[in-house]
């Protein structure tokens, strides 16, 4: 009897895979997974409003679309017109570098703040697009706020994070690219991680394998 049982779980799980684009497959997916039907709707609607643009930016350097829809789906629950998120400490930082107060933020010194308004800085303090990239980071990508937060979001989404963690994207280390993504440092040898959510590599990690799943059965 526990053969023939084996053999049907085997049997219905072939059902599953046959039956992909089913409503049957999905829900094995999502309960296999422990998602919520909270966390469903995020997922679905991030398929929906990235899928093919991450799928095709993806290409160009060999990466994981998995990990940039799961990302999206962390930093902005995959919503087509992601909600801002203004940093006044960052903000106040900036204009002190613009005011002569502080030499510099990171590595951006008063040169590239001269003669900007604060309504510009407030831009440079927010977090824009579906990765919520800081305004100031387009200054790195050789572009303008405009760029990171339009249609482009995700081009240079992509683009700016490659160039800063593509060593751990290239060797599938993406408990280590979540961490660095969200706090910008690797995931500490001991302890615990330092990512505002303590389960934000947990779900990132869940939700791309949900995302391979969906990918596959395309």
């Amino acid at each position: 009897m526990g053969f023939l049982f084996v053999l049907g779980l085997a049997y219905s799980f072939l059902q599953y895979r046959t039956n992909s684009k089913g409503a049957y497959y999905d829900m094995y997916i999502s309960d296999s997974l422990n998602i919520t039907p909270w966390e469903r709707t995020k997922l679905d609607r991030t398929l929906a409003n990235y899928k093919h643009r991450i799928v095709f930016e993806c290409a160009k350097n060999q990466l994981s679309p998995a990990y940039f829809l799961a990302l999206s789906t962390l930093e902005s629950s995959g919503k087509k017109y992601p909600k801002k998120r203004f940093e006044k400490k960052v903000y106040n930082h900036l204009v002190g570098v613009r005011d002569r107060k502080f030499k510099q933020f990171g590595s951006i010194k008063r040169k590239k703040l001269k003669g900007l308004s604060n309504g510009a800085i407030k831009n440079l303090a927010t977090s824009w697009g579906p990765f919520q990239l800081m305004g100031y980071q387009a200054f790195e990508l050789g572009v303008y706020v405009s760029d990171i937060r339009g249609k482009e979001s995700v081009k240079y989404g992509i683009k700016w994070c490659y160039n800063r963690y593509g060593k751990y994207l290239k060797r599938n280390d993406f408990p280590d690219s979540f961490h660095i993504h969200n706090t910008g440092k690797p995931h500490p040898k001991k302890g615990k991680p330092f990512t505002h959510d303590p389960e934000y590599i947990r779900k990132g990690m869940k939700y791309m394998a949900y995302f391979k799943f969906k990918l596959e059965e395309q």
